[in-house]
């Protein structure tokens, strides 16, 4: 027996909870990895992790183990050493993704210091990681504290902030402290306090060791955060007893999850020891149930028309279904909810087909690299966010390339822009998990000719007001939909072949792009854990090969993965460690050390979609 096949057969039953339900069930070779042999020492390791559902007969769907077979050839030919695993995982309802990421974590770190590994690409469903932390800072957005509006001063805030959604650091730092941070639940309390002569701008006040008084304090209510990391670094003394509440803060910041080897960087901060990507497209294949609500659970028949044509795009209907519904831009249109939409088995299978094919054919030249062609959009200039100089930077890696640059694009502007080609894109927008927010469009009739006919968008009416059963009409529109950007928009354009063929590698510098909904309150096997992903529906309908995007809210940009590319035969996992990598070389930026141990973990919640392996110039 090989040693990967020992380490494999040694992590069968892992049960981290102790629970009686193993969090790893079994790891197998898969497709023809089985015939390889052991992995050979003098080469890097790479390992392609299948969830084993993929690999399972499914009426319709398309076979992916012949792919996955041929993703191993292609990464054994450009000089690495690779093997392909089917990973059969904790699939029960408790929400305990932390073990069983832990438990693979555990299988990857033995793969590493036996065999060498380097970098995992995960396929299908697996666990993710959120992070939780907790340090003292001085804030100055506005805020009111005991019924004191805060009126643009600075204020002492000690609040657990979930930093990352999902942070795939987790599992590439391999010496990290991980494990003794995970909590299936923490309660934890916020306290703001406004210092006595606090003034506007400046926090001076905000020192080690230097006791903060003022009589306006607050605690928030209880919060428990589920299934989570939880970097409790505040190391502060209170006395919040008597008119004047004082508190003195012994350390900003503790750093309870580095590896000790991290402990001298400029930045001590985890680093990955691996590159880890994913290739997930359950949450974004999807479809329409025909005969019931998925919310209300309520049942009906299709009186008229059909939900899809025979080439599966949308088509008006009348049902008795009585879809729940969301309001848009325009008062009088209310759209189909993201949660009446099932998962689609046989969709999910074609995406992550078409998702391997065009990765084989980028690796094997079909697309020239050099110079390249560079996209970049950006919304909106008044906030700073440049297209021009999101150009700027990706050319860094692509010298010379073919620009294309949309400044403040309503909808219509942004579909356009995915027909011009872009190996490397850059999108600034406002964002969160589930969409992207451009200039509102004015016009209905540009975006539909942007888009495509039979848009993936149900308008509900109920043509006959208290007829029994109500009837309603569902007619596929884009009207009302503002500037907003998601699922809906990118799969109507896959649909109807509005995307270049050149496959792009994009950043995504919106905040909370690849965040899942509903971490905190699904496992991650369940259909609400992520549904109508942001960065995902990029990822597998505008023909991209790679988004590397955070999963929070701050002010930070992924330019550090463009200059990880830069070097010759750089990979975008290469690209991805580069974030990191330059966070930790420099002490973290801050007027003041509240603000700085704000921003020193910024890199975390950095993630990166698609293959880690691809290299930009095959």
């Amino acid at each position: 027996m090989d040693r990967l096949q020992q380490v494999m057969s040694g992590m069968a039953g892992t049960n981290l909870a102790g629970d009686g339900q193993p969090e790893i069930v079994s790891l197998s070779y898969a497709g023809r990895s089985a015939g390889l042999g052991e992995p050979d020492p003098k080469r890097r390791l790479v390992l392609v992790l299948v969830e084993s559902r993929l690999l399972t007969p499914l009426t319709g769907g398309t076979s992916l183990l012949d792919r996955l077979d041929r993703l191993v050839t292609d990464v054994r030919r450009e000089g690495n050493d690779c093997r392909l695993v089917a990973a059969q995982l904790y699939q029960g309802g408790a929400q305990k993704d932390g073990w069983v990421l832990l438990a693979l974590r555990r299988f990857l770190r033995q793969a590493r210091d036996s065999l060498g590994l380097t970098a995992v690409v995960l396929v299908g469903r697996f666990p993710e990681a959120q992070i939780l932390r907790r340090f003292p800072w001085a804030p100055a957005f506005e805020r009111t504290i005991s019924g004191v509006a805060t009126a643009g001063r600075r204020y002492l805030a000690v609040d657990p902030e979930l930093v990352a959604a999902t942070a795939d650091i987790v599992l590439a730092d391999l010496t990290g402290r991980w494990e003794q941070l995970y909590r299936r639940a923490v309660t934890t309390r916020a306290l703001y306090l406004l210092p006595n002569g606090a003034d506007r701008g400046t926090a001076d006040w905000l020192r080690a060791g230097r006791e903060i008084s003022g009589n306006v304090v607050e605690f928030d209510p209880e919060v428990t955060t589920r299934d989570v990391f939880y970097l409790d670094e505040a190391r502060i003394q209170q006395n919040l007893i008597g008119p004047v509440a004082r508190v003195t803060i012994d350390r900003f910041r503790t750093d309870p999850e580095i590896a000790p080897a991290n402990a001298g960087l400029a930045n001590p901060i985890a680093l990955p020891e691996i590159a880890v990507s994913r290739i997930n497209a359950f949450h974004v294949a999807v479809r329409l149930p025909a005969d019931r609500s998925l919310v209300t659970g309520l049942r009906g028949q299709i009186i008229d028309g059909r939900v899809t044509d025979s080439q599966g795009r949308p088509s008006p209907f009348t049902s008795t279904v009585n879809y729940s519904t969301e309001p848009t831009a325009d008062p009088a249109v209310w759209v189909i909810r993201p949660d009446e939409f099932a998962p689609d088995p046989v969709l999910e299978r074609r995406l992550l087909a078409e998702y391997l094919d065009r990765n084989h054919q980028f690796r094997t030249g079909a697309w020239p690299t050099r110079p390249g062609s560079v996209a970049a959009v950006a919304h909106p200039a008044s906030d700073g966010f440049s297209a021009a100089a999101a150009a700027d930077v990706l050319e860094r890696a692509l010298p010379g390339a073919a620009r294309t640059v949309v400044q403040d694009p309503t909808p219509a502007g942004y579909a356009r822009h995915w027909a011009n080609p872009g190996l490397l894109r850059l999108l600034i927008a406002h964002s969160d998990a589930r969409l992207s927010e451009y200039r509102p469009t004015t016009s209905t009739t540009a975006l539909d000719d942007a888009l495509g006919p039979q848009p993936f968008r149900w308008w509900q009416t109920e043509p006959v007001p208290g007829k029994s059963p109500r009837e309603f009409r569902y007619l596929p529109t884009t009207r009302g939909i503002g500037g907003d950007v998601d699922l809906r928009v990118h799969r109507t354009l896959w649909q109807n072949g509005k995307v270049t063929d050149v496959p792009s590698i994009l950043v995504h510098n919106g905040c909370g792009a690849t965040a899942p909904e509903n971490a905190d309150t699904a496992a991650y096997t369940d259909p609400a854990f992520g549904r109508w992903q942001n960065a995902e529906s990029i990822l597998f309908y505008t023909n991209c090969l790679a988004l590397v995007g955070r999963s929070k809210v701050f002010n930070d940009d992924g330019h550090q993965f463009v200059d990880g590319l830069t070097r010759p035969g750089a990979t975008l996992g290469r690209g991805w460690r580069n974030l990191f990598a330059a966070d930790a070389r420099v002490q973290p930026a801050g007027s003041d050390i509240g603000e700085q141990a704000a921003r020193c973990k910024k890199s975390y919640p950095w993630n990166l979609l698609g293959d880690c392996t691809l290299p930009l110039h095959p």
